[in-house]
């Protein structure tokens, strides 16, 4: 049979529904809580009171007794009001607080579905399974719009640490002389999205490749003059 403490680690904390059930809860909780109360004014040397009222009872139940529990009333209603209210935490801030929670995590899930939209959304229009973007809500297609200078930015600046590493890795061995690239057309440096709804995204400019050569002689690693743009 499983532990008591395993039961009870597995208890959800909600409001029984069952009248009988809940009533036997309050009668056996209680002097657990009346204990656990004396326990933290005596360690901590704090004035601790309880005050609860039991459905279909007259009087309330009272901790550790009325004066006792008078005297801490009149310390809390001394404070001024800030004070009182820093750390007071009744039915509706509590639901406010577990509301808020909620809230963070339904935020969270919806941007997480937001980019793994757009990533599809990406992904269809370079494979070639779309070609319009008539059919996405106008924040979409914003969003959409910044995603792709987001990628085009990232790809600039991979092409910018390619262009200004010259020199082969070191696990690069050949002892015949290295081809020569032969110059290539260069690569279109404006990327845009198709206007849609008088919605025009601003076109990402690439920065343009560093020119080939101003007139001197360019070697290759191997001492012989190149006729090309880069060696990779």
């Amino acid at each position: 049979m499983p532990g008591r403490g395993r039961e009870k680690g597995r208890m959800k904390i909600q409001r029984m529904v069952d009248d009988k059930k809940r009533h036997t809860a309050l009668k056996r909780r209680l002097p657990v809580l009346t204990k656990k109360a004396g326990e933290l004014a005596g360690l901590c040397d704090v004035p601790v009171c309880l005050i609860v009222y039991p459905p279909n009872e007259a009087k309330p139940m009272v901790w550790p007794s009325w004066r006792a529990a008078a005297d801490v009333v009149r310390q809390y209603r001394a404070l001024p009001h800030l004070d009182r209210s820093r750390n007071k935490l009744d039915s509706l801030d509590f639901a406010k607080e577990i509301n808020d929670k909620l809230r963070a995590k339904l935020y969270k899930v919806q941007l997480q579905r937001r980019e793994a939209e757009i990533k599809i959304v990406i992904a269809d229009f370079v494979a070639g399974r779309r070609d319009m973007f008539d059919d996405l809500p106008i924040d979409f297609f914003v969003s959409v719009g910044m995603k792709v200078q987001e990628k085009l930015q990232a790809i600039n600046v991979r092409l910018q640490e390619i262009r200004s590493a010259l020199v082969l890795p070191e696990d690069v061995q050949t002892s015949e002389p290295l081809a020569v690239m032969q110059p290539l057309a260069p690569l279109p440096m404006v990327a845009t999205l198709v206007p849609r709804n008088n919605v025009t995204m601003t076109p990402l400019m690439l920065e343009p490749p560093p020119a080939q050569h101003d007139g001197c002689t360019l070697m290759t690693l191997d001492g012989e003059p190149r006729h090309g743009s880069y060696l990779f």
